[in-house]
């Protein structure tokens, strides 16, 4: 199975969104808009990651799927599913560290 370049570094990536997205909010001058990005962004991809893992489904379905995906079939949702967690995580770190730096000023 080839696989692109850019798959093999996930939390990469998402270290790279999260400094864009400190960069607009200080371009901005709004440090609530780097909370809302980066909570959005994080839950769009943890949300993802859910969904190709089949996190959703009910234990029929996940039977279901079980017996007639193949083996290649799942590692490779498998390994989708693994990359858009570690995409969310530096998203989902910089939610919590806005919120709490912002909820310090009031």
């Amino acid at each position: 199975m080839n696989t692109l370049k850019f798959l093999k570094y996930p939390i990469v990536i998402g270290i790279s969104i999260s400094i864009l997205i400190v960069l607009i909010s200080l371009l901005k001058q709004d440090l609530l808009l780097c909370k809302k990005l980066s909570g959005w962004v994080g839950a769009g991809f943890l949300i993802i990651a859910a969904i190709l893992s089949g996190a959703f489904l009910n234990g029929d379905r996940i039977r279901a799927n079980f017996d007639r995906e193949n083996k290649e079939d799942r590692l490779a949702r498998i390994k989708y599913s693994s990359f858009f967690f570690q995409l969310c995580l530096p998203n989902i770190i910089l939610f919590f560290i806005s919120y709490i730096l912002n909820s310090n000023k009031l």
